[in-house]
């Protein structure tokens, strides 16, 4: 498949679906096209010991959550994922802040997720681009309902690996 930048870099992307479908290596896949086809590198927060790739700068874990964001802040036209989105970025207003303004930085921001419940209604609005795995029924009833779209119901019966891939 070929990598392609959304029209807008207004549109976020999410990776959702239960532990073990695949979401690190869809996402992992996407940072290394964007290099290998744009030359734009990735900021990543991953806790866990995954290999990225000499594309991505990651910071592992909670501790180094404020050296993360300060790279983010203070860089420009990058990919910047979240990995376990649920446990590394607050579901709260504080948040709200990187869905709505990493855009005119021209980043585009990728989260790694289980439920989408793990962000908010106004964090799911700047989404553009969902990955969905297989995962249960009422997180893919949330994404339906506010995409407008009960297709987006089928992920629930896909295979380990297998993923619809979504855009506004």
């Amino acid at each position: 498949p070929t990598f392609r930048q959304p029209h807008a870099m207004s549109y976020h992307v999410a990776y959702a679906g239960q532990g073990g479908a695949g979401k690190t290596t869809a996402a992992i896949w996407t940072s290394r096209e964007a290099w290998r086809q744009a030359g734009r590198r990735s900021i990543v927060s991953d806790p866990n010991e995954t290999v990225w790739g000499p594309q991505a700068l990651v910071y592992r874990g909670a501790k180094q959550m404020e050296a993360f964001w300060a790279k983010v802040w203070s860089s420009w036209n990058c990919n910047v994922y979240v990995d376990e989105v649920a446990t590394m970025m607050p579901r709260d207003q504080d948040a709200n802040e990187v869905f709505t303004r990493v855009r005119h930085q021209g980043h585009q921001l990728h989260v790694i997720l289980h439920h989408a419940a793990n962000l908010l209604p106004i964090q799911r609005d700047a989404l553009g681009t969902l990955f969905l795995f297989n995962q249960n029924v009422g997180s893919l009833k949330i994404f339906a309902d506010e995409w407008n779209d009960e297709r987006i119901m089928q992920a629930a019966k896909l295979p380990k690996f297998h993923f619809l891939l979504c855009r506004k």
